[in-house]
């Protein structure tokens, strides 16, 4: 059995949602507005809001329901209008289980890479990728070490 790892397409996924006029969907744009409320919040911004998600899971299976998301995003000081948190949760929930699991809830919240650490990224995978195929290979690094 080969362990493989192909070249990451996208390192910050956009979403399908409504279009607000300006190119920006409107999840999208209500998200961004959450990330920047955490950040002004400073270091502990997000990693806040993460241990709040983790408290909000009453049974450890690591998934908030809808209400429990609105709920923490109240408690939390995010200041979102009530119409809002239907689309942002939908927004976090990309797996359409009407759940938002930690994972899904971490990976849209944080934000996105720069271009220079993508191209980093991209730099150190072509270095490794000995057979130039977009994918990494245990083979690729034994010939390259």
């Amino acid at each position: 059995m080969s362990t493989s790892f192909y070249r990451p397409l996208c390192l910050f996924h956009p979403v399908e949602d409504i279009d607000v006029g300006m190119g920006e969907p409107r999840g999208q744009l209500l998200v961004e507005d959450i990330r920047a409320q955490c950040m002004s919040k400073g270091l502990s911004g997000i990693k806040g809001l993460a241990v709040l998600f983790r408290g909000l899971d009453r049974d450890y299976s690591k998934k908030i329901s809808f209400r429990e998301f609105g709920e923490g995003m109240s408690r939390y000081g995010i200041n979102i209008e009530q119409a809002d948190i239907k689309l942002v949760f939908s927004h976090f929930d990309k797996d359409h289980n009407g759940h938002v699991d930690f994972a899904e809830f971490l990976f849209q919240l944080r934000p996105p890479l720069k271009q220079c650490r993508i191209d980093v990224i991209n730099e150190a995978f072509d270095k490794l990728d000995a057979v130039k195929d977009n994918i990494l290979k245990i083979e690729d690094l034994k010939s390259g070490y």
